[in-house]
């Protein structure tokens, strides 16, 4: 996916910032936009934010750009990472609340299967070039969003 003048290219911190924002918010915005068109999500996305499975898919996204880009774990760059991406869903909380917000989660099993969707979404995107989609498909059925229909080879015919 090419995406023109890059000028974050070559500082690390930076590329798995990137990548992992970019997984998360072009699954959060149009859930962000559908709850300002549907009265019946109203300030549910709020709630939601918190879950222990989007909680897990917000740390798993920053993991496996941490991962993909080669920075250490145990680097303060990791933790940058880690918490700006947070910091893009929670813009108004603190360093502390953001490693609470997941600290609380992780004994959920949720957490992991986010951590996980995350994962699998940074594999599909890195290799194979494929958007990320399981957050968006985790909000819809979370949000009763019912998925347009896939038409077969058939249909048209």
């Amino acid at each position: 996916m090419a995406f023109g003048k890059r000028p974050y290219a070559g500082d690390p911190m930076m590329e798995a910032f990137v990548i992992a924002g970019l997984m998360l918010m072009s699954q959060l915005g149009p859930a962000q936009q559908l709850q300002s068109e549907r009265p019946d999500c109203s300030d549910r996305l709020s709630a939601l934010v918190r879950t222990p499975f989007l909680l897990g898919y917000i740390f798993g996204s920053a993991a496996a750009a941490i991962d993909r880009i080669g920075i250490d774990h145990n680097d303060p760059d990791a933790t940058a990472v880690i918490v700006g991406v947070h910091r893009l869903v929670f813009p108004q909380t603190s360093y502390e609340d953001c490693v609470r917000f997941s600290d609380q989660a992780v004994w959920d099993a949720d957490f992991f299967r986010g951590m996980h969707a995350a994962g699998v979404d940074a594999d599909a995107f890195a290799f194979g070039k494929v958007p990320p989609v399981r957050l968006s498909r985790w909000l819809d059925a979370q949000l009763n969003v019912e998925a347009p229909s896939e038409k077969t080879q058939d249909e048209g015919e």
